[in-house]
């Protein structure tokens, strides 16, 4: 008999967006107040490296709450690092290479994908590719992309840090939706 993972798939879609929102927050704040001098600090390509570290950081951090009774931080912060690097990875090359909406949308697909091909192999769910791409891709776009029209609207700090938080919305509701099935899973091999 399998045991059932008794946090409900609701509450761990927003419990991933509220963690991800802070970790958003932090990242976003650090554009909207300090951009222009981690770009002249660090250069470009060095200012996405400190955001994408942040974002690992803090994600890994406040994500980890998700599945702590059956993963420690340890394991959880490597799988996380590694699946948002990628992520990382596919959005930044997308978006520089195209330098357009087109170049936005086509890093939100290959980044989704990335980070769900990633978890699927870390966990051994490679079954759970397609719905972990396709809830993640929406979500995720949902959450960039509305606040992408916001800050283009009002094109200030504000702007930015909205972006932020709608951002860290759509990211972290599509975290907890596969980190729920992860869970799922890894309660049942404990059980057995």
């Amino acid at each position: 008999m399998s045991k059932k993972n008794y946090t409900p798939l609701l509450f761990s879609i927003i419990s991933g967006a509220v963690a991800f929102t802070i970790a958003s927050l932090l990242v976003f704040a650090t554009v909207a107040f300090a951009e222009r001098q981690l770009y002249q600090t660090l250069g470009m390509l060095g200012a996405y490296v400190f955001w994408v570290i942040l974002f690992i950081g803090s994600g890994a951090i406040l994500l980890h709450r998700l599945v702590r009774r059956v993963m420690s931080l340890q394991r959880f912060a490597t799988v996380y690092a590694i699946s948002f690097s990628l992520y990382s990875t596919a959005w930044i090359t997308s978006y520089f290479f195209m330098r357009s909406n087109t170049g936005e949308w086509v890093g939100s697909a290959t980044g989704s994908l990335s980070l769900s091909i990633t978890l699927a192999i870390a966990f051994h769910m490679p079954q759970k590719i397609v719905s972990w791409s396709l809830f993640f891709f929406i979500t995720h776009s949902l959450g960039y992309f509305s606040g992408s029209y916001i800050f283009e609207i009002l094109h200030n700090s504000k702007g930015m840090i909205l972006w932020g938080i709608t951002y860290g919305l759509g990211t972290g509701a599509g975290l907890g939706f596969i980190l729920y099935d992860v869970k799922e899973k890894l309660v049942n091999v404990k059980s057995q």
